[in-house]
């Protein structure tokens, strides 16, 4: 199913947006990484409470960081 997605994403250049990605984190990590890594000009942007914690991912904190490291209730925007 993820390579049908990739050959209709890689038609051109994307960006797929993904919310609220916490309560799927590790599946939603394996197909982004997958999408990014096959397809050209591909953008994902996530929204979540944790980190996707992939190697294209860059995180950005909105209104700054937690105090004690952990993520809270903070939604994580990241691009990959």
């Amino acid at each position: 199913m993820r390579a049908r997605i990739a050959q209709r994403l890689g038609l051109a250049a994307r960006l797929l947006v993904l919310d609220n990605c916490e309560h799927l984190a590790g599946a939603v990590a394996e197909l982004v990484a997958f999408l990014v890594s096959t397809t050209a000009d591909q953008r994902v942007l996530t929204t979540s409470r944790a980190p996707l914690a992939i190697a294209a991912e860059r995180v950005y904190l909105p209104g700054g960081s937690s105090k004690n490291g952990s993520y809270g209730p903070v939604i994580l925007i990241s691009l990959a």
